[in-house]
């Protein structure tokens, strides 16, 4: 029975996985490429960013926050049942991220050069983990 629980949770672990990897290395890249971490918007997101040194000190404290995350993923991915409540919290910072692309995809669209294609698609992802997370979420 608990090997059964445990295989129940694979598609989770593996959508936990994928996500705290990608944060992880996105984070580390970002705080330790110096200039070039703004090459990362444009290859991820297709942002045009001009990598001043204010917009480089945002992006290296973004990318703490991205290592954080990740670290926290990859906690909740080791034993999802034990960290529920912790997947509850990631659920709900990708949909207030997915929430936030819709609401500011008009100015992400003008403020970095982004086209319809790729602001929507980073709508979707978001959307898609957030809702692959809460389909696999532990129940009790």
């Amino acid at each position: 029975m608990e090997q059964e629980l445990k295989s129940s949770y694979f598609p989770l672990k593996a959508v936990l996985y994928f996500s705290a990897i990608f944060h992880i290395l996105a984070g580390l890249y970002i705080v330790f490429s110096g200039d070039s971490s703004a090459s990362y918007g444009e290859v991820i997101f297709g942002m045009t960013i001009v990598p001043d040194p204010q917009m480089l000190y945002v992006l290296k404290s973004a990318g703490v926050y991205a290592l954080a995350f990740g670290v926290v993923i990859w906690l909740a991915a080791r034993d999802p049942e034990k960290y529920r409540h912790i997947i509850y919290v990631i659920i709900g910072m990708y949909s207030f991220r997915c929430i936030n692309r819709i609401v500011s995809v008009n100015y992400i669209q003008e403020t970095f050069a982004v086209t319809q294609f790729r602001a929507w698609l980073a709508v979707c992802i978001l959307g898609t983990i957030a809702g692959l997370l809460f389909y696999f979420r532990p129940r009790r």
